[in-house]
């Protein structure tokens, strides 16, 4: 007996999945998606296409079925773009992060859909945060400390433990710190599409059993660089 087809979010739900996940607020129960005028749909729908033109979060190369839609790890991985593009990063560099955590992204998101949104609430001192070094200026003038530093490495803290971070080795070198509530967005945009119908419980199974295969030590794969546009 073959195996069910692997469940797809079709492009036109893109933008509403970008609306959710932006919007995303903790521990809500019904995830918030206010009505946008054309223009600000057009100017979102215009970060969708420029991500998308890096190739990310997948392509013809790697998924020969990508335009049928995107799977549960694919919408994830767009997620993860769309919250650093938020936070004002050049797309070059979001996607590159992006790319080279995705493992580790995806694995806290997963465990946070998993846990249920009962769970969350109670253990939100403890959710994992996403913390990423920033520099640009400091790159010039500390080389080799910020490139030994791993600048593209994402580091996962708890909540509660955010203050101290500076004293701890992954934090000490110079530098911003940019905070990623991936847990919450990854939680709102399941509960959308769940709510919408537009997957079942069968799309989260089927990434985890994916997770549970692979070895968690390549959550971090360093990258080349800034990822290049198409």
């Amino acid at each position: 007996m073959s195996d069910p087809p692997v469940q797809r979010l079709g492009s036109i739900h893109l933008e509403d999945m970008a609306i959710v996940a932006l919007t995303s607020r903790a521990g809500a129960r019904t995830p918030v998606h206010p009505d946008l005028d054309e223009d600000r749909r057009a100017r979102l729908r215009s970060r969708l296409k420029q991500i998308g033109r890096h190739d990310w979060p997948a392509n013809l190369q790697e998924d020969p079925l990508v335009r049928r839609g995107y799977t549960l790890r694919q919408c994830l991985r767009l997620v993860v773009a769309l919250m650093l593009v938020d936070a004002h990063l050049a797309p070059s560099f979001a996607i590159a992060v992006a790319r080279a955590n995705e493992g580790a992204f995806i694995r806290v998101m997963v465990d946070h859909i998993a846990a249920g949104p009962d769970v969350a609430a109670t253990q939100a001192a403890t959710d994992l945060v996403a913390v990423l070094l920033l520099g640009e200026l400091v790159e010039l003038v500390a080389e080799g400390e910020w490139h030994a530093a791993e600048p593209q490495r994402v580091r996962f803290t708890k909540r509660e433990q955010l203050a101290d971070t500076p004293s701890d080795d992954d934090f000490a070198h110079a530098g911003q710190r940019l905070t990623l509530e991936i847990g919450t967005v990854a939680a709102a945009v399941w509960r959308w599409l769940l709510d919408r119908r537009l997957m079942t419980s069968a799309a989260l199974e089927h990434l985890a059993a994916e997770l549970a295969a692979s070895d968690p030590a390549h959550g971090y794969v360093p990258g080349a660089g800034p990822s290049r546009r198409r």
